[in-house]
């Protein structure tokens, strides 16, 4: 097992060699985690293991603007939709242009 500078044993899955370096493995996924602390690295592996779980994770990804709007924004009738502070057209070409 890993021993941090003082010669304290470290937990299963972290090792150090001037920053702490946590990892594990979840449904065949490697996840690695960096920090300075110790006790904060282990609090940061909790969150994303309870994350993880409970489908709260969302894997970083390349996403266009266009791509989000089809998942995020219905398609109704309304030729108008308010999303938080911001009205947004949904239905129509926003882009055409008028006479």
């Amino acid at each position: 097992m890993a021993v941090d500078k003082n010669g304290k044993q470290l937990p299963k899955g972290i090792r150090s060699d001037g920053r702490y370096m946590g990892r594990f493995e979840y449904q065949g996924e490697k996840h690695t985690l960096y920090d300075m602390e110790l006790k904060i690295l282990k609090k940061r592996m909790a969150n994303l293991k309870y994350e993880l779980e409970h489908g709260l994770y969302a894997k970083e990804s390349n996403v266009t603007i266009e791509s989000w709007s089809i998942k995020k924004i219905p398609l109704n009738k309304e030729p108008f939709r308010h999303i938080g502070r911001y009205l947004i057209r949904t239905s129509g070409q926003p882009w055409a242009r008028r006479n």
